[in-house]
């Protein structure tokens, strides 16, 4: 019934914007006499109360002999909406056709029909007739919401016909013109609009950002950058240095666009210099951190002593045709600061012309020495999980643990939505990590049509959950369900009490799961809490971190407990015996992640000669793949994502979503 109620009230604004919004422009106020009016609001009052029959018939019953044209047609349009409304398309066409041979004096009404036209005919599955009509809309006829439902409606035949030159221009006309950069850059319609952008032929991207120009200058220079970098990094320099200067000449006044040409000019000039046998590695070998800095070292040597025995001098295995000198690395000290970090590695890229660094044990450093390298110009390999903006990292990033991005990625997937439902909550601290988390994951849910039904933030360091969890399931504010209250509380009266806390009101649990990026202390003290105000049986995911003997041990109380985590393979085993023999102990996660990532560079750096830093970038960029013992990453709009898997846990066992046991 309230869902019903709730589709009555759109329905019902619906109809508004199509007679109150259009009647204030001045410009039509004549077009319609007051009594007509008056009328038409008396009738609105009816369809307000649910009496849509009623409604319909007080419509059909008005005189249209007595009315002016675009009277005609504004009736004719709110009898098509309702007919709408009843999934009568049929009838619904025929009313919006009938309003168009009358509406011409009115200028924005026939917009409005245009589009309620073209919605008709797409649910009846007529997608050429709708987007015909839809091409024969002026932009300046429709309101702003109205535009974007129109563009919105676009991109869905788009999806439907494969249309992809429609779908990137309608979702080119959802971004506002008055947009920065970094709104660009973060707007859900801007992952739209590439998606269809990158399945273009090249003479058809041509003309989608011509076309984009001639609304939005920004976002035409900015496709038009992206595109010279691809065009750049597959060897096309002279399509590359063409769209750059477009960049540059149709910008305008914008720093943003000039400054991503000049460094990525400036970038490309000093990609000669490079010794491609020697990675920078940065750790913390001093200071609080020192232990496990001392441990990411034992995995780097692993897997330099395994590449250099395969593909390095006589003597020291099979002797590779293509490289004659060792893979070498030179060890620095961050002493635990990103301040530190990132000075060596701007030293080690400007003195010893490296080829790529691996650092970033922990996120605050990760995040200084990768801006250092990613300013250079210089693939930089992060042994931890970097919590900054998706628009503030590029390719030249390669997260061993698994980016958020990642994570959403697999949390957002099809296979996953279609296990665990497309309703969901999130509950997230407030902090760096949990601020980029919420970004990432409030995109996606946009992105992938994810209705985010609850979401709540919590303190770090917080002891008492009590308080967000209310606010989760409709608990927070007892007031707002005063009615529900005093049913439920005259049937409590009835009831026996015992020393359990009563649940006077019975919790909204209205979203299939809930996202918890918290840390497993963290996790394990948010989850009861929701069984605690009766919310049972719920689904909870988390991520990588919920590996571990503390969640595992507290599944078996908790059938729904999942987390998107790193696919250890089964040759992990193998290399546990080696690691065993060399170093007396069995490697854990920390070991296996810094073993992949010495083991990526140097697999590449082994088998390749590069003459520049130019040719390693190209090469690397043009990579479709990266396969490491903890899983593999791709290329994807120009960041890598490690392919992470759906896990959970069925008692204290840990299995892919897809081999889990069902309840």
């Amino acid at each position: 019934m309230l869902k019903h109620l709730l589709k009555l009230l759109v329905l019902v604004f619906f109809v508004s914007c199509g007679g109150v919004t259009m009647l204030e422009r001045k410009d039509v106020a004549g077009l319609y006499e007051k009594t007509f009016i008056a009328q038409i609001d008396q009738i609105k009052e009816i369809y307000r109360q649910g009496k849509i029959k009623e409604a319909l018939e007080k419509l059909h019953a008005i005189d249209e002999g007595k009315l002016k044209d675009p009277e005609k047609a504004l009736r004719r349009n709110l009898i098509g909406v309702v007919y709408f409304s009843q999934e009568n398309f049929e009838q619904a066409i025929y009313n919006f056709n009938m309003g168009l041979t009358t509406s011409g004096q009115d200028y924005f009404l026939s917009g409005q029909i245009k589009l309620n036209l073209a919605s008709s005919y797409f649910k009846l599955g007529l997608h050429d007739k709708a987007s015909e009509i839809l091409k024969d809309i002026p932009d300046d006829s429709l309101s702003l919401s109205e535009a974007q439902k129109a563009h919105k409606l676009a991109t869905k035949i788009a999806d439907v016909t494969g249309n992809f030159y429609l779908g990137a221009t309608a979702a080119a006309k959802m971004l506002p013109v008055s947009s920065t950069l970094v709104e660009i850059k973060n707007d859900p319609s801007f992952e739209i609009l590439l998606g269809y952008f990158n399945k273009l032929t090249a003479t058809e991207k041509k003309v989608v950002i011509e076309e984009v120009l001639k609304n939005h200058a920004l976002l035409a220079s900015y496709i038009a950058y992206l595109e010279a970098e691809r065009s750049f990094f597959i060897g096309d320099k002279t399509e590359a240095s063409r769209l750059l200067e477009f960049a540059k000449t149709q910008s305008g006044n914008s720093v943003e666009i000039q400054e991503l040409v000049k460094n990525f000019e400036s970038r490309s000039e000093n990609f000669s210099k490079v010794n491609a046998t020697l990675i920078a590695v940065i750790l913390p070998l001093s200071g609080k951190n020192a232990e496990f800095g001392q441990r990411a070292l034992m995995g780097i040597d692993s897997a330099l002593k395994e590449v250099n025995a395969i593909h390095g001098k006589p003597g020291h295995g099979k002797q590779s045709a293509k490289r004659a000198e060792e893979i070498k690395i030179i060890v620095r000290d961050s002493q635990g600061l990103g301040s530190v970090g990132s000075r060596q590695v701007a030293e080690l890229i400007e003195n010893n012309n490296v080829v790529a660094v691996i650092g970033g044990l922990v996120p605050k450093e990760a995040e200084k020495e990768y801006f250092e390298a990613k300013k250079h110009g210089t693939v930089f390999l992060s042994l931890s999980s970097l919590f900054i903006p998706r628009d503030q990292k590029d390719y030249l990033l390669l997260e061993i643990p698994g980016s958020i991005e990642g994570q959403m990625a697999a949390l957002f997937s099809d296979n996953f939505l279609n296990s665990v439902g497309k309703r969901a909550g999130i509950v997230y601290p407030q902090s760096e990590m949990g601020q980029a988390y919420l970004d990432e994951f409030w995109r996606k849910a946009e992105a992938h049509g994810v209705e985010v039904t609850g979401a709540s933030s919590y303190q770090v360091m917080e002891t008492d959950f009590r308080p967000i969890v209310q606010l989760m399931l409709g608990l927070k504010y007892p007031n707002m369900r005063e009615e529900e209250y005093d049913l439920l509380s005259r049937i409590h009266v009835l009831e026996k009490t015992n020393m359990r806390r009563i649940q006077t009101l019975p919790p909204e649990v209205d979203f299939d799961w809930v996202f918890v990026p918290a840390y497993p202390k963290e996790a394990l003290q948010i989850i009861p809490t929701f069984a605690y105000f009766d919310a049972y049986k719920m689904k909870f995911i988390g991520g990588p971190s919920w590996r571990s003997e503390i969640i595992a041990k507290s599944s078996s109380k908790a059938q729904k407990l999942f987390f998107i985590g790193d696919t250890v393979s089964e040759v992990s085993e193998e290399f546990s015996k080696s690691f065993f023999k060399e170093h007396q102990t069995y490697p854990k996660l920390i070991e296996l992640r810094c073993y992949d990532g010495l083991k990526i560079l140097a697999g590449i750096l082994a088998n390749q000669s590069f003459a520049s830093r130019d040719e390693f970038d190209t090469y690397w960029r043009g990579r479709e793949k990266l396969v490491g013992l903890t899983g593999s990453w791709g290329l994807s709009e120009g960041l890598w994502l490690k392919a992470m898997a759906s896990l959970g846990f069925d008692h204290g066992e840990i299995l892919e979503l897809s081999s889990r046991k069902k309840n």
